[in-house]
């Protein structure tokens, strides 16, 4: 779960993770 969440700005938003926090990757890895 952590690998597709942490390219995922609506979890960030939605969770309220700041980038390199928890599972937000910075940068993000765009696939689609």
């Amino acid at each position: 779960i952590r690998g597709p969440t942490s390219n995922f700005d609506e979890f960030d938003r939605a969770f309220g993770c700041t980038p390199g926090q928890g599972n937000s990757q910075n940068p993000k890895c765009s696939v689609w």
